[in-house]
């Protein structure tokens, strides 16, 4: 029992370190073709910039110091660790290939409340407990209101893999099963395209 659980650890290690150097190179890439539209160099360090991902996080937890009057690290830590879980778990929901780490049958449903908590409860706990300042408590309610209109528009376009999944919209194992026909992706681009387009107006 206890190397099924060192084995899914050394799974879940792996992942996330295969995730962020993965989000690295593709800021990367980002930053290339920014350069390239603006005539300019860009990241040049060691091989087109390869070692760049590399020196920018380190310089990201070295230079990592805050002077702030009335400044809290309870609660900024406390807001950083759920929005750091908000990211990374759901990642573990997602197939990979025929794996599925975690499917207890409401995984969707899961990955929804976790996109609610990230999204709201991270960045209330962070600008409004953290500092004193009124123009960040403005700032916060401003990420709020945009966030909760962007639910209601995440919400919609869910309700598409809802219909094509026989209203089962719990398991994520059913609708990766479910959308192996070709109908079902054709008739979910269709979908996908209207109800973007609706939520945009």
């Amino acid at each position: 029992m206890l190397l099924i659980h060192l084995d899914i650890i050394i799974v879940f290690v792996i992942f996330i370190l295969v995730l962020l150097i993965l989000s690295g190179f593709v800021s990367l890439c980002e930053r290339k073709v920014l350069a390239i539209v603006q005539l300019r160099v860009g990241p040049a360090l060691f091989l087109f910039g390869i070692l760049t991902p590399i020196t920018d996080g380190i310089k990201l937890f070295v230079k990592f110091t805050l002077f702030i009057i009335g400044f809290d690290g309870i609660y900024f830590l406390f807001g950083l660790s759920i929005t750091l879980f908000c990211i990374f778990f759901p990642w573990f929901f997602l197939p990979l290939g025929f794996i599925i780490l975690f499917d207890k049958g409401f995984s969707i449903l899961f990955l929804l409340s976790i996109h609610l908590v990230c999204n709201v409860f991270s960045v209330f706990l962070v600008g409004c407990f953290l500092f004193s300042s009124c123009f960040v408590y403005l700032a916060t309610m401003r990420t709020l209101f945009f966030s909760i209109i962007s639910e209601s528009a995440l919400l919609i376009l869910l309700y598409c893999f809802y219909l094509l999944d026989f209203y089962s919209f719990f398991g994520i194992k059913d609708l990766c099963v479910n959308q192996l026909s070709l109908f079902n992706c054709f008739l979910l681009g269709i979908l996908f395209f209207v109800t973007f387009w609706i939520t945009l107006l």
